[in-house]
């Protein structure tokens, strides 16, 4: 049983766990919803706003690129009733691929985006010093939030990135770099947060990014593009070339290949065959 009801997004704390569910959730046929993150605590927050007393369960997952597991957390929960609700709210199986923005009041826009962003979105402060925030997320969804970023918060029109495609459905990618940038959308998605509706991982970087006067280092420290996607290069004695996957870091590699493949792994392991490799 959840102490709190779906049938209207009428509240803040609402908002972000419907952005939360949309990018971290799964919706099955069993009326049953699983919730999966690294971050136990972010699950922990999620619990106490459902009002639910669920366990959080803890599972190995194995990373054939390192050959080592790695810990994740997911909260499960059983109720129709809340799974007709985020049906009737566009929360269906399959969300990944055919997701779309819920009609909710605008004044909620910044509490869902935010769990939005802590779900499937990415701040990063690279080794040169830039700045990059990225979400990611099916066409429906992304297109929704790159007017809202364009219209309500007067941000420049970036172009979406494909990251991955599979019958009539794609994924895109909206990211914005620079600090001014970065921090002008950080700064309205944080706005009236409070520390039960935010990641405190990400919420860290936001405040590192925001208290400090992040200087692009030498050019002997800058990272250079690559032909293929995902990897960029450093100047780095050894391992010249790292891999990426949407703004989290794979690892560093002697070749531009041998990180391209890196990339493409996981690509494919999250989007599966029809998707944007090298």
């Amino acid at each position: 049983m959840i102490a709190i009801d779906f049938s209207k997004i009428d509240t803040p704390e609402k908002a972000y766990l419907l952005g939360f569910i949309i990018a971290d959730g799964v919706i099955s046929s069993k009326y049953k919803v699983s919730i999966s993150s690294k971050d136990f605590e972010i699950l922990q927050k999620c619990k106490e706003l459902f009002g639910c007393n669920n366990k959080i369960s803890e599972i190995n997952v194995f990373d054939k690129r390192t050959n080592k597991k790695y810990r994740t957390y997911i909260l499960q929960i059983g109720s129709k009733q809340l799974v007709e609700d985020l049906g009737k709210l566009g929360v269906h199986p399959r969300k990944s691929w055919n997701s779309t923005y819920p009609d909710i009041d605008e004044k909620y826009n910044s509490h869902f985006l935010r769990g939005l962003f802590d779900g499937d979105g990415s701040i990063s402060i690279l080794s040169d010093g830039s700045v990059r925030f990225s979400i990611i997320g099916s066409e429906f969804l992304i297109k929704k939030v790159q007017n809202i970023f364009c219209q309500e918060y007067k941000m420049s029109k970036t172009k979406l990135s494909l990251c991955a495609e599979k019958d009539t459905f794609k994924i895109y990618k909206i990211g914005y770099g620079g600090r001014n940038q970065v921090l002008k959308i950080l700064d309205i998605l944080y706005l009236n947060s409070t520390p039960y509706m935010r990641l405190d991982r990400k919420y860290s970087c936001y405040l590192k990014i925001k208290n400090s006067n992040i200087k692009k280092t030498s050019l002997t420290n800058k990272k250079y593009t690559s032909k293929y996607k995902g990897v960029s290069q450093n100047l780095n004695k050894y391992k010249k070339w790292t891999a990426s996957f949407f703004g989290k870091y794979l690892g560093a590699f002697f070749t531009e290949e041998e990180a391209a493949l890196c990339y493409n792994e996981i690509c494919y392991r999250k989007f599966g065959e029809k998707n944007r490799l090298n």
